[in-house]
């Protein structure tokens, strides 16, 4: 969402909360132990993070008695920028249902793809939460051109209602969107909902999220079986050369021990 200070955060927590269940699930079968394992394996590789589509929102401007509100906002002068929280009731309501989103911090799409580059070239694919004590974030805005301009994503999700340039930057680095445009909470809880709007949005969310998260483990496990059967036929093509070739050889050697039989009898009949 634009701030990444409710909504997709809520996203977030929901869906490592459904692969977190299913790979207990998985973890727990019985029945075949072989196709739990390849889930397992198959959800590891699984990444979810949320992410803000205006970096500027992500950042608050920190107090100075030097520049004030309008001017200071981490990367026009020296005063250093406050990061924002997540929001103090979306936290509650996703607490209700057993899921902490509490250290959880809005985070710019640079900063997504510096921590994704990091966790690829450390040769894991776990999802790596951001967390407030993590020294790589820096508070203040990464130009847009940064070396991580490339990272691309499967899927993107957009919950919120906004510009085409606003999510431009995320879209150009997705191979697929889909925009939800889930309520604002907070705009519904000022309308007269009162707190109970956080909670709505929230199971809202969750059912988006449970027939996303299913939807991809399906393709992924379609995909997974189309590349165990192309790797079956490259097998068995490879393994139809081999035997082509020994067939080849068995017909070449009895080609030369008949040749090698012919003269032998033409040195006899000249002989005798």
């Amino acid at each position: 969402c634009k701030s990444n200070s409710c909504r997709s955060q809520m996203a977030e927590g929901w869906a490592k909360r459904w692969i977190q269940d299913r790979k207990a699930s998985a973890s727990t079968s019985t029945s075949a132990s072989t196709v739990a394992m390849e889930e397992r394996d198959l959800l590891e590789d699984i990444v979810v993070a949320s992410v803000a589509l205006d970096a500027a929102s992500v950042f608050g401007a920190a107090a100075s008695s030097s520049c004030s509100e309008t001017t200071c906002c981490g990367d026009r002068c020296e005063t250093v920028a406050e990061r924002k929280l997540v929001k103090s009731m979306a936290v509650q309501a996703m607490s209700l249902d057993g899921v902490d989103i509490s250290t959880h911090v809005p985070k710019t799409v640079e900063e997504l793809a510096a921590s994704l580059a990091s966790s690829s070239s450390s040769s894991t694919t776990k999802t790596h939460a951001l967390r407030k004590q993590e020294p790589h974030f820096q508070n203040k805005h990464e130009p847009e051109n940064s070396q991580h301009g490339d990272m691309m994503m499967d899927k993107l999700i957009v919950l919120c209602s906004c510009g085409d340039e606003m999510k431009s930057q995320l879209v150009r680095r997705s191979v697929s969107v889909e925009e939800w445009n889930v309520d604002a909470p907070t705009a519904a809880a000022q309308s007269g909902e009162g707190a109970s709007a956080y909670r709505r949005v929230s199971q809202d969310i969750r059912l988006k999220v449970d027939t996303l998260m299913e939807q991809i483990v399906n393709e992924k496990k379609q995909q997974q079986q189309h590349m165990q059967h192309m790797q079956q036929q490259h097998e068995l093509r490879i393994e139809r050369e081999r035997e082509h070739q020994q067939v080849n050889i068995a017909m070449e050697d009895v080609l030369t021990s008949e040749a090698a039989g012919a003269v032998l009898s033409g040195k006899e009949i000249v002989g005798n």
